[in-house]
């Protein structure tokens, strides 16, 4: 069973929350511990010790690099997997946490196995888990790791359908009570403001959607056959006046070879395949 180690902004965007909810609910996978990170940490671990509670869980719960220079996130990482060195170190939000531990355990990093929700590949845009600490990325894409990273150039193409959530909504269970709450949460709170800003309209009853990155992240951990990948060389850009936060995907465009690939990066997934999945897990009746 795959043993996992969650490095997440949970309590933004509410893919954070769908994917520790995949997480709890596959009998696929074992959770090791959550590091949060970025901002409010210690509001980001309340969160993930709600979760817990809501799907009768229990796991180890770390705040760690944000506003405070909380090193707790970091810590539960190295301890995991030192214990457990065939763990899978999933982030889903700014890699200051995966910096840090490069910093202090460069070896054991090294042997790490780490798949990231970041970045772009195919355009100069600076993704937000990415260019919220650019130095941070490229400290671990350059420390040798065994990274998967699954980029918005595929995370873009599927998204949570508004249908998922009105039969989210007909749940009784704490757990998916919780869930509907925190996507209706999100929308009030961000996205409905983000289309205002866009000169447009949602309303609180309109149909809407929501991302599914970091939910493929954990696909991509669980079931990385569902994907088509190929090597690639990420270089994080830290000092361009336009350009600081992007990844950039370094090859030869005439041939598309890569000189000194760093990653494993996603090309595409089967989208059918990954919303049967996320139904079967969050829509079962218990």
């Amino acid at each position: 069973m795959p043993k996992i180690i969650l490095d997440t902004d949970i309590g933004s965007d509410v893919d954070d929350a769908l994917a520790l909810a995949l997480i709890l609910s596959s009998p696929e996978a074992e959770l090791l511990g959550v590091s949060t990170v970025h901002g409010d940490t210690r509001r980001r671990a309340t969160v993930a010790h709600q979760m817990a509670a809501a799907f009768g869980k229990t796991f180890a719960v770390a705040p760690g690099l944000g506003d405070e220079r909380l090193l707790g996130g970091a810590q539960l990482i190295l301890d995991q997997l030192h214990r457990h060195p065939d763990a899978t170190v999933l982030a889903i939000g700014p890699l200051s946490n995966l910096a840090a531990c490069v910093d202090a355990a460069p070896e054991r990093m090294r042997a790490a196995h780490i798949v990231i929700m970041g970045g772009m590949a195919g355009c100069a845009f600076p993704e937000g888990n990415i260019a919220s600490d650019p130095e941070a990325a490229e400290r671990v894409f350059s420390s040798g790791a065994d990274i998967t990273m699954l980029s918005l150039d595929v995370t873009l193409k599927a998204v949570l359908p508004y249908s998922f959530i009105q039969r989210l909504a007909a749940h009784t269970h704490p757990a998916q009570r919780m869930l509907h709450r925190m996507i209706l949460e999100w929308r009030d709170e961000f996205l409905i403001p983000f289309i205002a800003s866009q000169n447009s309209t949602l309303a609180p009853g309109d149909p809407f959607t929501t991302g599914l990155h970091d939910p493929m992240a954990v696909a991509a951990a669980l079931h990385p056959d569902w994907f088509c990948w190929r090597p690639a060389e990420i270089l994080i850009e830290t000092r361009g006046q336009h350009t600081r936060g992007v990844s950039i995907d370094r090859k030869n465009v005439f041939t598309g070879h890569v000189d000194a690939p760093n990653c494993k990066l996603a090309t595409s997934i089967d989208q059918a395949q990954l919303m049967r999945w996320i139904e079967d897990l969050l829509l079962r009746e218990e």
